[in-house]
């Protein structure tokens, strides 16, 4: 999933993080909301009574991207 996210951010394709999101949700039976302002695009999923939210800046270097999506802690 992370990857069609990326990629829409990344190119500023919006409506391909929600093609992403929306193909790939059901898969686990999860729901899911997407929103964005002029700064942040706001992903929340739910699975029962758990959810995830992600908060990406719209604005932002694909490395930082990766790093960020990734979950692997960089030193600099």
């Amino acid at each position: 999933m992370s990857f069609g996210v990326r990629e829409g951010l990344v190119q500023k394709r919006y409506t391909q993080v929600q093609k992403t999101i929306e193909s790939i949700a059901p898969q686990y039976q999860m729901k899911y909301k997407l929103t964005m302002d002029d700064s942040f695009l706001y992903i929340v999923l739910y699975k029962q009574n758990h959810s995830f939210i992600q908060i990406l800046p719209l604005e932002q270097p694909a490395y930082q991207m990766n790093q960020k999506m990734s979950g692997v802690k960089v030193n600099d």
